[in-house]
């Protein structure tokens, strides 16, 4: 080979890597998958702690009120979670019944609806755990 020709040639120089910008439609599409499933476990989040708002609202309730004023709670939280007309006007038996169906034990659900009202109606020690009991099993 002449030097003429070897003068000519010129070093081998590697490519550039390639560049992140712009992203590939692939990377787009990718980006905005994982930000809408970002945004709908947020969404899904903020409705579960909403629904639950009642429940943390009544066990808070539960636990700095007087025994008096259970039968109260007791019957917000059931004219909440159920439609009026099957709650709202019932007292007495009809009130006990309820409350037995509904997962009560017997000594609370009497207490509930006639103990309250006698002077010497001493509050069972297991009321406000049982209640407590209730307001955890009612469904979501």
């Amino acid at each position: 080979m002449s030097p003429e020709l070897l003068q000519q040639l010129r070093a081998i120089h590697p490519s550039a890597a390639p560049s992140w910008w712009p992203p590939s439609v692939l990377a787009i599409a990718l980006a905005c998958g994982v930000l809408l499933a970002l945004v709908g476990v947020l969404y899904a989040l903020h409705r579960y702690r909403r629904a639950q708002q009642w429940r943390r609202a009544a066990l808070q309730t539960l636990h700095n009120s007087d025994p008096r004023e259970l039968s109260v709670l007791v019957r917000r939280v059931a004219l909440h979670r159920l439609p009026r007309e099957h709650v709202a006007g019932l007292h007495g038996d009809d009130w006990q019944r309820w409350l037995l169906s509904n997962g009560l034990d017997k000594a609370s659900a009497q207490w509930l609806s006639y103990g309250q009202y006698c002077e010497d109606a001493r509050c069972p020690s297991t009321l406000r755990a049982e209640i407590e009991r209730w307001l955890r099993q009612l469904p979501r």
